[in-house]
């Protein structure tokens, strides 16, 4: 076959193929009219107006929390899924430039541009959240410390101070003593056993209190008002962490609290299954922090965990009642066990700070700890004194634990740097380990119970006892009693 006539008849056929295109292209615009005069349609026709839940939710006056919970900043047009997509990207597009810059230019809430700031999914978490707070605003981190973190640094600079109760959650106070220092930020930890002492720690330097109440591990009690107002007078800017009580028992922005900060992983999440933080304040605060703090380091929380951590508050109000009932069971049962020295409870009904209690908290958790009597235990023959690791008062306490450092966790794993033992620390792991419900582990607020033994010594106490933290899950209250007695029995 002759090679010169490829391309001839290439040519032939694409002019066959535009002709019938332009002939196609001419039958459907005449066949357009007549179909769409008999199914009855128009062309561009807009799409309607989304039509929302029905105006009562969009008032909010007079219903519960437990209502408002199930549908805050979940709007939608109707034939959606009841439950909210999650919106997995890391990015959102626009028809125009100025649209992309109105994105750009929001900080908080729609309309959204980089999931790094912000995202549907998540947007509907920090609005349910900060209507718990009863703040302007929420943002959810990826951890509580990214929270807590992000939360400090945003009124601290160098040369500040901070105050700071001294049995604050371990990690903050490794963040507060060992991390700032080298920014030259300062931290003051007071005992927090009266409002003066607590108060006089305040220097002219300060710019940042840092509160937990209840406290971590002893749950001690704060008088938020009485230290909120004091600050306000001087320009300082109060942080508080209400992770124990959640905001169904307890309403740091009734007290003045400038910043309240959760680690989301408890309560708020409820199923041991995200790992997340909440920030919650002012409009004016909160625009300042994602455009500095969450925007420059990067903690905001995913869509994923987000979608988890929505799921899990939607239950709150009524797995915190739960928690509240089966905290008060066992406490009962340990109040007066024998071998029990000291029980830490917010719900003890003889609490030394029962009336403060009353007026800050409508409730108490499931989270509680107890300082058993060792000599009531079988005690092993004395270690030797020049054996024992030598606590230290404002670090670790020498083991392994919740607040142990890098190097003194390393110490734990045999050879050259194995770790003495500790008095009554065979005893206490006896114990925790002859426990069947309460599992081994540190954190809580999930569906399972935890036990965690600590070797404490907060500034007030002459030398170090042995703490034993439980958290009360989903099971039944009375047979977490019964795990506990049997706990106590093996070891007589």
């Amino acid at each position: 076959m002759d090679g010169k006539w490829l391309p001839g008849c290439r040519q032939d056929v694409g002019a066959y193929r535009l002709a019938v295109s332009r002939w196609q292209l001419a039958v459907a615009a005449l066949r357009l009219p007549l179909t769409l005069t008999i199914y009855n349609l128009k062309p561009h026709t807009p799409y309607p107006e989304p039509r929302c839940y029905p105006s009562r939710m969009r008032n909010q006056d007079g219903l519960s929390i437990e209502t408002l919970l199930q549908h805050v900043g979940e709007e939608k047009p109707s034939g959606s899924p009841v439950a909210p997509p999650i919106v997995q990207t890391s990015l959102f597009v626009f028809d125009t430039v100025d649209e992309l810059w109105e994105s750009q230019a929001a900080t908080i809430g729609p309309p959204f541009c980089y999931s790094r700031i912000t995202n549907p999914t998540l947007d509907i978490v920090e609005q349910k959240i900060a209507l718990l707070e009863g703040t302007d605003c929420c943002k959810c981190y990826a951890s509580g410390m990214a929270a807590i973190s992000s939360a400090v640094m945003s009124c601290v600079q160098n040369g500040s101070h901070v105050v700071a109760l001294d049995t604050s959650y371990g990690p903050t106070k490794q963040f507060l003593k060992d991390y700032l220092p080298k920014f030259g930020v300062e931290t003051t930890f007071a005992d927090g056993l009266t409002t003066e002492s607590f108060l006089d720690s305040i220097r002219q330097e300060t710019t940042c209190v840092y509160l937990e109440s209840p406290g971590s591990i002893l749950f001690r009690i704060l008088d938020i008002e009485a230290i909120t107002t004091v600050c306000r007078e001087k320009g300082i800017t109060t942080i508080l962490d209400n992770s124990y009580s959640s905001p169904i028992f307890q309403k740091p922005t009734k007290f003045g609290v400038d910043i309240i900060v959760h680690s989301a992983t408890k309560y708020l999440g409820g199923h041991s299954d995200v790992v997340a933080g909440a920030l919650c304040t002012s409009r004016e605060r909160m625009e300042k922090i994602v455009a500095n703090e969450t925007a420059l380091f990067g903690g905001a929380l995913p869509p994923f965990p987000a979608w988890l951590l929505l799921r899990g508050l939607r239950t709150l109000p009524m797995r915190m009642k739960w928690a509240q009932e089966s905290g008060n069971v066992v406490f009962d049962f340990l109040k007066n066990h024998p071998m029990v020295e000291e029980v830490f409870h917010v719900g003890d009904p003889l609490h030394s700070q029962k009336r403060l209690i009353e007026k800050q908290m409508c409730g108490s958790s499931s989270l509680l700890s107890f300082v058993p009597r060792l000599s009531k235990f079988v005690t092993p023959p004395p270690t030797p004194s020049s054996l024992l690791v030598p606590h230290k008062k404002e670090g670790a306490s020498g083991i392994p634990s919740l607040y142990s450092t890098k190097e003194e966790r390393g110490k734990g794993r045999g050879g050259s740097q194995a770790r003495a033992e500790m008095p009554g620390e065979i005893e206490v792991k006896g114990f925790i380990e002859a426990l069947d419900i309460f599992q081994i582990g540190v954190s809580w607020g999930g569906f399972e119970s935890l036990s965690v033994p600590l070797y404490y010594n907060p500034s007030d106490w002459t030398e170090p006892k042995w703490v034993v933290r439980l958290y009360m899950g989903f099971e039944d209250p009375g047979d977490l009693v019964r795990d506990l007695e049997g706990a106590f029995k093996a070891l007589k």
